[in-house]
């Protein structure tokens, strides 16, 4: 499933009676009593002296709305605990229109259950919502790379959720990329005329390479059922290679049970020691050195220096529906990069190929994440390598990772050594 770029909320934050404009959440009306308070509490900066007037280029304050005690006691009602001060900031960012409500809590518990509130209103995209002790950000646009851009430009950290995740898989050596997700489906719904008539396809083998961290800074601790008898560090660590004596098989199909706590930070750069060279060279899936390859990354980057500006043209590109477009039958598609780019289409895993491709045609350092996007589908995303760590990427929405991408398998060749046999359990453990 291709997560969705733009969602369109009306804030339960905003007074009634407001206009529309351009489309985006309603806005609040510009004269508003205060009622009988004559000194609002005050309002913690998150520790950024950015949003107290010293606001990052491209950024203008264009109106500061504080709302009555009146609606700010019907907001609190209706999002069901205390609220002390309510204040709506509208800025306009390089023209677009982007919003952040401030709401103030009396303590922490009460700003825990705004915070859970506004999570079902945002219909579980936890970076729409930040709490901070007994504030809670709110952050209203139609873009979710507007949301991203606030993170970064404002200085602001966004949350992090950790998941439980219980999951079966049978590790491979080999496979038809073509067929991977066949094979799943196969083996959750126990078809075995289907499964004996893939088996040819796949060549099974005895480890699983993990991912040390989730997304940020903390290690994920994963449980095998068989334990494995060998452990083996790769990539600098970053990367744990575990081999297993035998694996029990079921229809033909080896089973590993993995069980894995795993945190996910949104927007998170994880520091690195990874070498640039070792992440920048062609494989047989990403043919970085390919001719066609290298006159798209020219068309793309054209006049862009940076590693962050080549970064950014080319999510652009990928967020461009016209360059490449979400779409085709077969479900869980791995067409190949020349495939991809003769038909203009693909899903999250043809999205991620290309994207490599060309960014390590751009001389920019990258590799595969496998995982859940939680509350959606099993999904394919990028890591890239910047100056200051590894820097999660979806090529699919065109923007970075927020807390709903529960990463747990890592490739830096393109080859994986993984195919799932049914269904995770995700359960959310721990969330601000």
């Amino acid at each position: 499933m291709r997560p969705t770029r733009c969602i369109l909320l009306a804030s339960l934050l905003i007074t009634p009676g407001c206009h529309q404009d351009d489309g985006a959440a309603p806005l609040a009306e510009k004269e508003i009593s205060r009622g009988e308070q004559s000194e609002p509490a005050e309002i913690p900066s998150q520790g950024s002296t950015r949003l107290a007037g010293n606001l990052p280029e491209g950024w203008t304050e264009t109106e500061v709305i504080e709302v009555d005690l009146p609606r700010t006691a019907q907001v609190a009602a209706r999002l069901g605990a205390k609220i002390t001060r309510l204040k709506n900031v509208i800025y306009k960012v390089d023209g677009e229109r982007f919003q952040l409500n401030t709401i103030l809590c009396p303590d922490e518990g009460n700003a825990r259950r705004i915070a859970a509130a506004l999570l079902v209103i945002h219909g579980g995209v936890d970076c729409r919502c930040l709490r901070q002790g007994n504030v809670v950000y709110e952050f209203v646009c139609q873009d979710l790379r507007m949301v991203e851009r606030a993170y970064r430009d404002l200085g602001m950290t966004a949350a992090t959720v950790n998941y439980d995740v219980a999951f079966q898989v049978a590790p491979l050596e080999e496979a038809d990329p073509m067929l991977w997700n066949r094979l799943f489906n196969a083996c959750m719904k126990k078809q075995e005329a289907e499964i004996e008539a893939l088996l040819p396809s796949f060549r099974f083998g005895n480890r699983l390479r993990v991912r040390l961290l989730g997304q940020g800074s903390e290690e994920s601790r994963y449980q095998f059922d068989p334990n494995a008898k060998e452990t083996f560090s790769l990539a600098d660590a970053e990367v744990l290679s575990h081999v297993f004596a035998e694996v029990p098989r079921s229809l033909g199909v080896p089973r590993v049970n993995v069980r894995v706590q795993v945190s996910s930070t949104g927007f998170f750069t994880s520091e690195s020691t990874r070498q640039h060279q070792q992440l920048v060279v062609a494989t047989t899936f990403w043919p970085c050195g390919d001719e066609q390859i290298v006159r798209l990354r020219e068309q793309i980057i054209t006049g862009r220096t940076s590693p962050d500006e080549r970064l950014q043209r080319l999510l652009d590109w990928f967020a461009d529906s016209g360059n490449i477009r979400y779409d085709g039958t077969v479900v869980g598609s791995r067409y190949g990069v020349a495939k991809v780019l003769q038909q203009r289409f693909g899903h999250c895993w043809d999205y991620s190929d290309l994207f490599i491709t060309l960014a390590r045609a751009a001389d920019i350092p990258c590799r595969q994440v496998y995982g859940w996007l939680y509350g959606q589908s099993g999904h394919v995303w990028v890591e890239v390598l910047t100056a200051k760590g590894w820097r999660a990427i979806d090529p699919t929405a065109g923007m970075g990772c927020d807390s709903r991408y529960i990463p747990l398998f890592v490739s830096e060749d393109g080859r994986v050594d993984f195919v799932y046999t049914t269904m995770p359990n995700i359960t959310v453990i721990g969330r601000p």
